[in-house]
């Protein structure tokens, strides 16, 4: 039985880029989560007031801080990996650019979306600003916050299905049509049962 080659050092480190891009939004998702459960409920009830505590507890640091290094991160990782990847075969081109896509189309609604209303929810400079406007915002943020959770999970499901891809494929089409690509049932284990 012929065995697949060694990947070559640009697929490696595609290899390895892709699955740091996976580990940061998988972290990303998780402080979303962490979010959702931990801290809106300290101050969705009556944002007006609650979120002055929020920011007075926040105030040298805020989960912005943990977001605006890791999104990114992602970002720049996977564009690397795709472009190291792209000799790959479009059976994995396809999943890495739905997967730039998501992430920043994701983005791109936090930008849009969410940044206006985090300056005015989270920074202590505007915390003189009347409760209305507070609690309009803060309920919009939580009910869009709920889409953009579900967006992430889906970006890291595609992370998941795409790391299982490209565990299966061979190094590059050269070596595949030379014959040095692993037995059918390794590339698609779920055959073999």
């Amino acid at each position: 039985m012929k065995t697949t080659p060694a990947p070559s050092l640009r697929a490696q480190l595609g290899r390895t880029l892709f699955s740091l891009a996976f580990i940061s939004c998988g972290a990303v998702l998780g402080g979303s989560l962490y979010q959702m459960v931990a801290e809106v409920p300290n101050w969705s009830t009556n944002p007006a007031e609650e979120l002055q505590a929020y920011r007075q507890f926040f105030r040298f640091s805020h989960a912005g801080y943990f977001f605006q290094t890791l999104v990114p991160f992602t970002l720049l990782s996977l564009l690397a990996a795709t472009a190291l990847l792209w000799n790959q075969g479009r059976a994995l081109r396809r999943p890495l650019l739905l997967l730039l896509a998501g992430l920043v189309v994701n983005e791109v609604f936090t930008f849009a979306y969410f940044m206006p209303r985090n300056l005015v929810l989270f920074l202590p400079s505007t915390a003189s600003i009347d409760a209305d406007t507070v609690n309009t915002m803060a309920r919009e943020w939580q009910m869009a916050n709920y889409p953009r959770l579900v967006v992430t999970l889906g970006i890291v499901y595609t992370f998941l299905r795409t790391h299982r891809l490209l565990s299966w494929l061979p190094e590059t089409k050269a070596a595949a049509h030379a014959g040095a690509t692993r037995p059918a049932a390794e590339l698609r284990p779920e055959l073999t049962h």
